[in-house]
């Protein structure tokens, strides 16, 4: 799944359409909205994420190196290690 899939929108999406999805996806996943803590850490890391999605896509210049790589089939690089895979 790449960054546009995660906020549902278009790679032609405008800073504006991916400043919406990234309000929609905050309110889903918002770690205060999580009592158990081992989802408030869950949703903790999800934040991180999208935080990290956000700062790329709205960046001209970061945008269009993501957009680079993802032309090539290069996985997008952001992971929150703390809930990979083990052996990935």
């Amino acid at each position: 799944m790449d960054y546009y899939e995660e906020l549902g929108i278009h790679p032609d999406a405008t800073t504006l359409e991916i400043r919406e999805a990234y309000k929609l996806a905050v309110r889903l996943v918002h770690p205060d909205t999580q009592l158990d803590p081992r989802l408030k850490k869950m949703a903790e890391c999800q934040m991180k994420r999208l935080s990290d999605v956000m700062a790329v896509l709205v960046n001209p210049q970061e945008r269009a190196r993501y957009d680079a790589r993802r032309e090539r089939g290069a996985p997008p690089g952001v992971r929150c290690s703390e809930y990979a895979p083990q052996g990935v």
